[in-house]
């Protein structure tokens, strides 16, 4: 082989040995540094996601957040929760209340003609077995804050504030408008 092909020959392997180790380490730096994000976490905002569209055309079916049933002078709900634990705190809870799979997955009353769901089969619980929640009470007033679907994360307590922008704490959950 002449000198010149082995030299593109020797450049060429270096160039592959140096790309197949970049990759290598883009791969392993993460897992050592435990910077990978936890399967339950992503299971988590999976979850919020497909609620948070459930809600959003549950809403756009209705025209409006649910409201109370079965009582005379029904209100909007304020917050609505999945099934599992409740978190001890809750920014949301500031009115009425109630539960997401009897507006996104039941049949609701005759008289109902808007609903077209089912949206959703269940609601169940996070990966840590709590309850995820939502704060309709945003989406029925204009101006007002985020709407949230959110998990209370693994230690199990709400830490998002209804005006925040974001998640706090190790909160997982998506912002619905």
């Amino acid at each position: 082989m002449p000198p010149r092909s082995r030299r593109l020959l020797q450049t060429v392997a270096e160039i592959g040995t140096v790309a197949a180790a970049s990759t290598l380490l883009t791969l392993l730096v993460p897992m050592v540094l435990g910077k990978t994000e936890d399967p339950q976490r992503i299971q988590a905002r999976l979850e919020c996601e497909r609620i948070g569209a459930a809600f959003r055309q549950y809403v756009s079916d209705a025209g409006s957040v649910p409201a109370e049933r079965d009582v005379n002078d029904p209100k909007p709900l304020h917050w609505l929760r999945g099934a599992g634990r409740l978190s001890p705190v809750n920014p949301f809870d500031d009115g009425p209340n109630g539960e997401l799979s009897t507006y996104l997955a039941s049949a609701p009353a005759a008289d109902d003609v808007a609903w077209k769901g089912p949206y959703l089969l269940s609601v169940d619980a996070d990966p840590w077995g709590n309850a995820y929640v939502v704060n309709a009470h945003a989406l029925a007033e204009i101006g007002h804050e985020i709407a949230w679907v959110v998990s209370p994360g693994p230690n199990g307590v709400l830490e998002t504030a209804a005006a925040s922008d974001t998640t706090s704490g190790d909160d997982v959950g998506i912002a619905i408008e």
